[in-house]
Order: structure tokens, then C-alpha cells, then sequence
């Protein structure tokens, strides 16, 4: 097994700030992939292969990867199944239903602010009719 390697502050910080940027940029690759009509299931699974290659050889570098107990294998496999598989399928046909990159932020926008608003103005309000001490 080769020795650890560090990476800089600086390195980590560059890397953080490509993954923000083509984060940011893949709502516009997918509207852009959708409108020529490419195979919403053949890009999903290609984004995933790709980011699962790209981490491979990531943790390789770094000598970070660490083998999976067998207890925990099948965990890990519903768990890759179902958080990046399934929710770039569902993200993915929303942005077709919806047709506009925009439309589709402003969605998912209003998500967010729906559970600040459940959190903070929904759960006291239960409290309180249920007449108990807010936590």
C-alpha cells in the first residue's frame, strides 16, 4: 500500500470550486442533452459512471479506498441505488416536464423554503396546541 498523500488547502479549495461550478452548469448540460433528445436513462447512467470512475481514481491517488465489509455491501448498493440512480432519473424528467432550466431551480427553490417554513413556524404551532413546551 503506497503512503498517504495530503492534498493542499489550496488543491482542496480548487476542486471544491469546479465541483460547485459544474454543479451548477448541469442543470444546463441536461436541458441542452434533453433537447436532442438523447436517452434520459443513457446520460444518467453515463454522469454516474463517469463521477464513480473520476472518485475511483481520486481515492486511488490519495490511497483512500477501503474495502466494504460484506455485512454492509447490500446497504451500500440500495443506498447507491437509490440517492444518485433515482433521484438524476426523477431531477432528469422533471427538467423535461418543466422544459426550462430556470423553472425548474425556482421549483426546487420553493422545496427548500417549505421545510424552513414546516421548521420554524409549523412545528411550534403544533407545540403549542398540543400544549407542550416547545424543544
Amino acid at each position: 500500500m503506497s503512503p498517504k498523500v495530503q492534498p493542499s488547502k489550496t488543491l482542496v479549495y480548487i476542486a471544491s470550486m469546479c465541483a460547485i461550478i459544474f454543479w451548477g452548469m448541469s442543470y444546463i448540460w441536461t436541458d441542452k442533452l434533453i433537447a436532442q433528445n438523447i436517452p434520459i436513462f443513457y446520460f444518467v447512467f453515463v454522469r454516474i459512471f463517469l463521477a464513480g470512475f473520476i472518485l475511483f481514481l481520486f481515492n486511488t491517488a490519495y490511497a483512500r479506498i477501503k474495502r466494504i465489509q460484506k455485512q454492509d455491501l447490500g446497504k451500500f448498493l440500495l443506498l447507491a441505488f437509490f440517492e444518485p440512480f433515482i433521484y438524476f432519473i426523477c431531477e432528469t424528467y422533471g427538467l423535461k416536464a418543466t422544459g426550462s432550466p430556470t423553472l425548474s431551480a425556482m421549483i426546487i427553490a420553493t422545496i427548500f423554503f417549505m421545510f424552513v417554513y414546516l421548521f420554524f413556524l409549523m412545528i411550534p404551532v403544533c407545540f403549542r396546541l398540543m400544549d407542550h413546551r416547545i424543544p
